[in-house]
């Protein structure tokens, strides 16, 4: 059991991001021991990789413990995998021992561990090569259905907090977490050497949705900006795109072109993507979502350049229902 002491500050200083670099260590977890919430991307990704052997990233990522240095704390929502190997290259040396040290505390030693601590930084190097290796096969492919899941929830995040407060802001991040009086506790296992209560002292904190975690996880260093990290909503819904047609009689319910989007929007889309996917003009997208928004079946948010669409929980439902 964690808890973490939040005072009015630390709620009035948080803040929201999320990079690959989490994304990559947090699935290459999933990756090693598969769960059947994400059976669809683990199934595909094993048949990629081949039994790739990668004994950098097993020495660094273990089922409890990621070294620190590969997940910095994410100063916005970061897009390229490239900028966060390029902030991992800044981890000193002395950083990186301490961290292959901790590890040896809770899994056998190894000859890759040892260099690790023999040479750091090449050691550093070699990890940043299959990562890389395993970023291309294994999530590049995904990343853009990633960030709208992570959008999406970001500005479903936020508005629960102006609505709603912190209480209904940080209560309903994952089935291991509960936030009361000012204090968040997590349910989790404890590592001998990390402490298990934490006062921010008003230091703010940043929240990160990741697609990969499956529960609510903290990430406290002195010399760092606290993280607490969780699941973000609707990643359940995102799947490798196919060609299955939606149910028949969804079909006859609302017409097959509008059951191709809401069955397109299992992932959130821009127009131009649902387009091209579809095979339909964007002006014929356009006025199937404004039919579905005005039913309650999805809804929309800016980012950027593109407008993105997901289904709300009506529409998942709906979805369900059909299945």
């Amino acid at each position: 059991m964690i808890t973490i002491q939040l005072q009015p500050e630390d709620i009035a200083g948080m803040r929201f991001g999320y990079s690959p670099i989490i994304d990559l260590v947090m699935s290459y977890r999933v990756y090693k021991q598969p769960s059947p919430h994400y059976q669809w991307w683990v199934d595909v990704v094993q048949a990629r990789l081949n039994g790739l052997q990668l004994p950098y990233m097993d020495a660094a990522i273990t089922a409890q413990f990621g070294a620190s240095f590969l997940i910095p704390v994410p100063d916005g929502s970061s897009r390229h995998i490239a900028d966060d190997f390029d902030r991992i290259r800044q981890t000193s040396e002395d950083a990186i021992r301490k961290e292959m040290q901790w590890i040896r505390t809770i899994e056998p030693h190894s000859r890759v561990r040892q260099h690790f601590l023999d040479e750091p930084r090449e050691a550093l190097e070699c990890l940043i090569r299959e990562m890389g290796c395993y970023w291309d096969i294994a999530l590049e492919p995904f990343w853009r259905d990633m960030m709208g899941v992570l959008d999406n929830e970001i500005l479903y995040r936020a508005k629960r907090f102006a609505l709603d407060g912190a209480d209904k802001g940080l209560d309903d991040l994952g089935h291991n977490g509960t936030f009361a009086n000012g204090v968040l506790t997590i349910e989790k296992t404890h590592l001998p050497f990390l402490p298990s209560s934490y006062d921010l002292a008003g230091r703010g904190f940043q929240l990160v949705p990741t697609i990969f975690k499956g529960h609510v996880g903290s990430h406290i260093r002195p010399d760092k900006r606290p993280m607490l990290m969780y699941s973000a909503r609707g990643t359940g819904l995102l799947q490798i795109e196919d060609d299955d047609d939606p149910d028949e009689s969804l079909q006859l319910l609302v017409g097959e072109a509008r059951a191709r989007v809401l069955y397109a929007l299992r992932t959130p889309r821009h127009t131009q993507e649902l387009a091209r996917i579809l095979s339909l003009s964007s002006g014929a997208v356009s006025q199937h979502l404004q039919r579905l928004q005005k039913a309650g079946m999805v809804d929309s948010h800016r980012s950027g350049y593109y407008v993105y669409y997901r289904l709300t929980h009506r529409g998942e439902q709906l979805l369900e229902l059909f299945d």
